[in-house]
């Protein structure tokens, strides 16, 4: 996929989320979540990621720390973060007008901008904890995002990163590309009349050892990496093909598998499709 510039990259962005916002009835990460084909799996993974970081927030934040929540798209995780961590203060930035604007019209804690995630708007170490959600694998320069978070990030601060797991057996992501390949062909796929078409987006699957190896670039110390079972070769295929009962039953099966693969070590690494990286 040959780099596009950031002003069409920022442009298809823009009507993206003009679509996105245009399907959501209920302005909610619910609402969102609904609209995809697998709303039981999708709502575990996100419950699993927002937790981690939750977790880190708890144990390494203190009063009146700044938090920056990089990519923050709508806000939704920022909210629910601020709302259970008042005494922290929030940031949030996407490239995309769109969603900043429906965060700030919304009222959503924290402090909301339009930035590019590679040319970070702040000053030298002004965050001790910052975090960036599903983003990583869509931006073409990653090293300069490593790079940027190590500048804007305080001393003993902590970074952590969600995204997918380019680690996990490629088997399952070639069965992973081979369905994205054939999706188009089924005439009948209806998401509550949302389809998210991102083809102009990069979708770049960091190795587990390609990601340690960028942060140890930039001196980030690795301290933990969390494994989440998305299966996502397994669930999308069937969650837009089976009618919805049998979509709700297979969510469930496969997050109670996910709960079982997530805690045995390197079979974590093999299967689990989903990681957040802690350092």
């Amino acid at each position: 996929m040959s780099q596009i510039s950031t002003k069409e990259y920022k442009k298809q962005l823009d009507e993206f989320f003009r679509k996105k916002t245009f399907a959501i009835k209920e302005y909610s990460n619910e609402a969102v979540i609904r609209l995809k084909p697998n709303p039981e799996l999708h709502r575990y993974v996100d419950r699993r990621i927002t937790e981690t970081i939750n977790h880190y927030l708890q144990r390494n934040g203190k009063p009146d720390n700044r938090v920056l929540d990089i990519g923050s798209g709508y806000g939704f995780k920022l909210r629910h973060l601020a709302e259970i961590n008042p005494l922290l203060w929030f940031f949030g930035f996407d490239l995309s007008e769109v969603p900043v604007q429906e965060a700030i019209r919304n009222k959503f804690p924290g402090l909301f901008l339009i930035a590019l995630a590679e040319s970070m708007p702040f000053k030298d170490s002004v965050f001790q904890i910052l975090f960036a959600s599903e983003v990583i694998e869509h931006i073409y320069n990653q090293e300069r995002l490593i790079m940027e978070m190590k500048r804007v990030t305080m001393k003993d601060g902590i970074a952590i990163i969600s995204t997918p797991n380019g680690s996990a057996i490629p088997s399952f992501n070639l069965l992973t590309r081979v369905y994205n390949i054939l999706r188009p062909l089924v005439k009948n796929v209806k998401i509550d009349n949302f389809v998210e078409e991102r083809s102009y987006l990069p979708n770049i699957h960091l190795h587990l050892n390609k990601l340690k190896q960028m942060f140890r670039k930039y001196s980030f110390k690795v301290e933990h990496i969390h494994f989440i079972g998305k299966f996502y070769f397994l669930y999308a295929p069937l969650g837009f093909l089976l009618p919805k009962n049998l979509v709700k039953a297979t969510d469930r099966l496969v997050i109670s598998l996910s709960q079982i693969i997530e805690g045995i070590p390197f079979v974590n690494r093999l299967f689990c499709n989903q990681m957040v990286f802690i350092a």
